[in-house]
């Protein structure tokens, strides 16, 4: 009897607003903020000459300035989107950090202040929300109830990688002995984590990331891709946690050289290669590229597959990736053409370092 209640006409606005054309909705309206991290990453490692400044403009204007509502949640946090439903999380956070931080690098002029106060409230909400075992949950810290309450595996990585770039740009080890005394701990205890959730096979398990086709649903591509790339900014590529991440990287590579959800090997194997998986393994491969012959040939073949799925268009077809708990299944068409992106970008990067070395 409450049709008319200012609260259901404006659920039915909504729902009549973000309905798609072919009569669907989508799981979420859209994931903007965290899609423009990613994408602002890809770009600066690229050689594009666009002047991205009004993006990161407004990727600092997305950034909590107060507690939130909901979670309770300090300030200092971004969220998936700008729009009033998105609740600030550290993955969100560590992706945002880490793209100012690639502006930082290559723009350190440009919007300075706003820039280094914006990563320092960032950096001080994460460490608060780190949890008693080291790791990282997704909203909240201590909760524990439900599986975004506790620690994961690929958002303690990135969060580990964030706060590794700020600290260095920032130089916090000798301008703020305390604070970086607080970083050594949680950086400690955050690896100390990652060491205790890496699987017998040397891999790691994401929590928000899936794939339908795995036997469990899991997509130890992308959480081992992580792990790897936080390995590599905080130059731990002799540990033992890095070499098994790397050995298991090689060895799930597919026979096309692509990467996907499970190795190939298994007769029931309907799935393939995704431009998603791939990109992301490529990505993490290409700092250790010179350790092992092995792995230098799996990079090359991981590196062709990419380069020709961009000239077949098939970079343009997303394949659907686990949400919530990776039971829920969604494509992001941005993903492929964002993650391809930023691997062939590093591996550019990568070419263009070797041969300057060769020349000199």
């Amino acid at each position: 009897g409450l049709s008319e209640h200012i609260v259901v006409r404006r659920g039915v606005e909504f729902l009549l607003a973000s309905v798609r054309e072919d009569g669907s909705w989508p799981i979420d309206t859209n994931l903007a903020t965290w899609n423009t991290s990613q994408a602002l990453t890809a770009l600066e490692l690229g050689t594009d000459d666009e002047d991205h400044s009004d993006s990161y403009a407004w990727l600092l204007d997305c950034q909590y300035q107060e507690r939130h509502p909901l979670t309770g949640a300090a300030a200092g946090g971004w969220a998936w989107t700008n729009l009033s439903g998105g609740w600030p999380d550290a993955d969100d956070t560590a992706a945002a950090l880490i793209a100012l931080a690639t502006r930082y690098r290559s723009c350190p002029e440009d919007n300075l202040a706003e820039i280094k106060r914006a990563a320092r409230l960032g950096m001080h909400w994460l460490l608060e929300l780190q949890n008693k075992d080291g790791g990282w949950p997704t909203f909240c810290r201590g909760w524990g109830r439900l599986p975004f309450d506790r620690s994961s595996c690929d958002i303690s990585a990135h969060v580990l990688h964030a706060l590794h770039d700020w600290r260095d740009l920032l130089n916090i080890d000798t301008t703020n002995v305390q604070f970086a005394s607080r970083l050594e701990v949680a950086q400690k205890l955050g690896l100390k984590f990652l060491g205790a959730k890496q699987q017998a096979d040397g891999s790691w398990n994401p929590l928000w990331f899936g794939n339908q086709h795995h036997p469990d649903e899991i997509n130890p591509v992308y959480g081992t891709a992580k792990v790897l790339l936080m390995c590599d900014a905080l130059r731990l590529d002799k540990e033992k946690m890095t070499q098994r991440g790397l050995r298991w990287m090689v060895s799930a590579q597919r026979a096309d050289g692509g990467w996907g959800p499970v190795d190939g090997s298994s007769e029931n194997d309907m799935a393939i290669s995704t431009v998603e998986e791939t990109a992301l393994a490529v990505e993490a491969l290409i700092p250790y590229r010179k350790h092992s012959v092995d792995l230098s040939k799996s990079l090359d073949l991981g590196i062709l597959w990419l380069i020709e799925a961009v000239e077949c268009n098939r970079w343009k077809e997303p394949a659907p990736i686990g949400f919530y708990f990776a039971k829920l299944w969604y494509y992001e068409r941005l993903y492929p053409q964002i993650f391809a992106t930023r691997a062939l970008a590093r591996a550019c990067k990568a070419l263009r370092a070797v041969a300057v070395g060769a020349v000199c």
